[in-house]
């Protein structure tokens, strides 16, 4: 055996040994956990700035750590494709949570409180979108990988309604002002449409498109589905309530489930959609 082929194999048993397989979806999930987690409750209990700050250096170390197994995934091309695919599935799903901490830093930083509550989903959604789109792209997913598909099946319609029952039932957990004057149909309509664009179908491509998607490549089915609705629930700190974290916490999972079981992204942003329509606009006109 030359030097080169010793030296290419003694680098492929350090990867295995330190960096792959258990230990790193070990140490990805919990590190993310601990960083998001502590991030958004600093920010809602103890001081805003501090909560950007954790959330920036959550950033800065996922574009760092993404781009350094990147770069390992092609020098391993040379003596294992295989093993380069599923490096380069960890820095793809590393990529993929840059996602996260972006949401907290927009949410936290930008001059909200000088536009009405409803217009705010829209400037926190503007610049989100655009990282979705680019993030997209640069992961190489097709539109049918996030749940974009062409059919609707009836099933999906159900799923749609199941937000119904969730927004009467987190409405009873939170009780939130209602973010319209008075419920007729005109003030409705922009409202209800900015919910479900900027926060159904946004946080679901987010939590469910993307992040679960990129994380099945590397953690499974399984271990996948309870990181996204462990973050989703995470996100919601805000709330300051902890009823309301348990119930995120289960919507995540069967929204995750459902995601997984039809790779169809539309009843579950309609469900997402509708529960917030009825949380923020109808269930406080009839159950305050």
């Amino acid at each position: 055996m030359g030097k080169g082929e010793k030296g290419d194999l003694e680098k492929k048993d350090e990867w295995n040994g330190k960096v792959s397989g258990i230990n790193l979806r070990f140490i990805v999930p919990l590190f993310t956990y601990i960083m998001v987690g502590s991030a958004e409750f600093v920010s809602t209990y103890f001081d805003i700035m501090l909560g950007i700050l954790i959330h920036m250096i959550f950033l800065f170390s996922l574009m760092i750590f993404s781009s350094l197994i990147y770069r390992e995934s092609i020098r391993t091309r040379a003596y294992s494709l295989r093993r380069a695919w599923q490096i380069e599935d960890m820095s793809y799903m590393l990529n993929s949570l840059i996602l996260i901490p972006l949401i907290g830093i927009i949410r936290f930083s930008m001059p909200l409180k000088i536009f009405e509550s409803i217009y705010w989903f829209i400037i926190i959604g503007i610049p989100l979108t655009v990282a979705i789109i680019l993030l997209i792209r640069y992961m190489k997913m097709h539109l049918q990988d996030i749940g974009f598909v062409s059919n609707f099946p009836l099933i999906q319609f159900f799923i749609a309604l199941t937000g119904i029952l969730f927004g009467f039932f987190e409405y009873m957990i939170l009780k939130p002002e209602a973010l319209i004057d008075e419920l007729i149909v005109m003030n409705l309509i922009i409202p209800g449409f900015i919910l479900l664009i900027f926060t159904g179908l946004l946080e679901e491509l987010t939590f469910r498109g993307i992040v679960q998607t990129r994380a099945e490549g590397v953690m499974g089915k399984n271990a996948s589905l309870l990181f996204s609705s462990v973050l989703f629930m995470l996100m919601h700190i805000g709330f300051k309530s902890a009823p309301d974290l348990i119930f995120v916490f289960l919507v995540g999972l069967f929204y995750g489930y459902v995601f997984q079981r039809t790779r169809n992204i539309w009843g579950i942003t309609l469900s997402h959609g509708i529960t917030n329509i009825i949380l923020f606009l109808i269930a406080p006109f009839f159950m305050s």
